[in-house]
């Protein structure tokens, strides 16, 4: 299907989707804009869903601003629909100021009202189930937020539990695959295991100013100039916060978690989030909306564009792939063959 680019836009039967660039705010990131333009294409693919309630989930809310986006932009493309949004992050894992969940509670209760924030918003341990039940969910989405986690087998079983089988996810954050960690702009960093080496690489690309070095110096002086600043403090923490915090994995290795917890995978929107930003850096208005994209250009675009920056993995749920499900085919053949026995 192709969209046309203006600031109107209306297609669809029973369920109608509608732009006008008037009434949704304008988004913070691209990131934003584009998990925006996911939900609304897989929505519009799975068919008639006029009259019915969505419930969507994001993993890792943060500051709370990606549900803020969503709660306006989403009701404003769907007018038949009725979205429930929820949101999670966790306390314990080290990567946000102590107030986050406190603020960001207060940014969607002043920003989206009415949303009923302080029964949707929830704060857990990361190794904590996920607080909701089973096929609870039509959408999960999550930004810059996979690459933080550490116990990735428990992040994709609790997706598969918590999505229901006619449910998406789509997921935006760096793979093991981008050559510049992104984080600290040092390339091949988060591919070093020896803790030696790792902490030798951060200081020469530092010294060749290949490295978020001089921004994160020039930033502690500013605020607290008696915060030691030097070359080594800055190797020490940040070598730290890659070995700790950061976890990144390969397509490969992301298929087979998703396949484990019964889900089928997919970087179909890779290729597509690096030609919105593109777009938006040349000024074009689009809609939040992917025309369909032959999955051979897919395939060969995100070979392309992982190396860049972020991929955007996109899992469906399916019932007859549940773990430990044994698909209907199989059930059938044997069930043939038990008949012949």
């Amino acid at each position: 299907m192709s969209v046309a680019l203006h600031s109107k836009l209306e297609f669809g039967s029973t369920t109608s989707f509608r732009w006008d660039a008037d009434l949704v705010p304008k988004a913070e990131s691209q990131t934003h804009f584009h998990l925006l333009s996911i939900i609304n294409t897989e929505i519009q693919r799975r068919g008639p869903l006029s009259g019915e309630r969505l419930r969507l989930l994001d993993v890792g809310c943060g500051d709370g601003k990606l549900l803020i986006y969503l709660s306006v932009a989403l009701q404003a493309c769907w007018p038949s629909l009725k979205f429930d949004l929820y949101g999670f992050d966790v306390g314990d894992h080290g990567l946000q100021a102590p107030s986050f969940f406190k603020d960001a509670l207060a940014r969607l209760e002043a920003a989206a009202p009415g949303g009923k924030w302080r029964e949707r918003l929830a704060l857990i341990s990361e190794h904590d189930p996920w607080p909701y039940e089973a096929d609870f969910f039509d959408i999960v989405v999550s930004n810059q937020v996979l690459e933080h986690v550490r116990d990735q087998p428990l992040f994709f079983s609790e997706l598969g539990r918590v999505l229901n089988a006619k449910g998406f996810s789509a997921h935006l954050y760096p793979s093991r695959h981008c050559v510049v960690e992104p984080h600290l702009q040092v390339p091949f960093a988060h591919r070093l295991r020896d803790a030696d080496l790792l902490d030798a690489w951060l200081r020469l690309c530092s010294r060749m100013r290949l490295s978020s070095y001089p921004g994160w110096a020039q930033a502690r002086r500013s605020i607290t100039p008696s915060l030691n600043h030097s070359l080594e403090t800055y190797v020490r923490e940040h070598s730290t916060f890659l070995t700790h915090l950061t976890n990144y994995k390969t397509q490969r290795e992301t298929h087979s978690l998703a396949k484990a917890s019964g889900q089928t995978s997919s970087f179909c929107y890779t290729g597509r989030y690096f030609s919105g930003k593109l777009a938006s850096i040349l000024g074009r208005e689009r809609a939040p909306f992917y025309a369909d994209n032959p999955a051979m250009s897919a395939a060969l675009a995100n070979l392309v564009c992982r190396y860049l920056s972020s991929v955007t993995l996109l899992t469906r749920g399916d019932p007859e792939r549940k773990p430990g499900a044994m698909p209907v085919s199989t059930v059938r053949a044997r069930s043939l063959l038990s008949l012949l026995a």
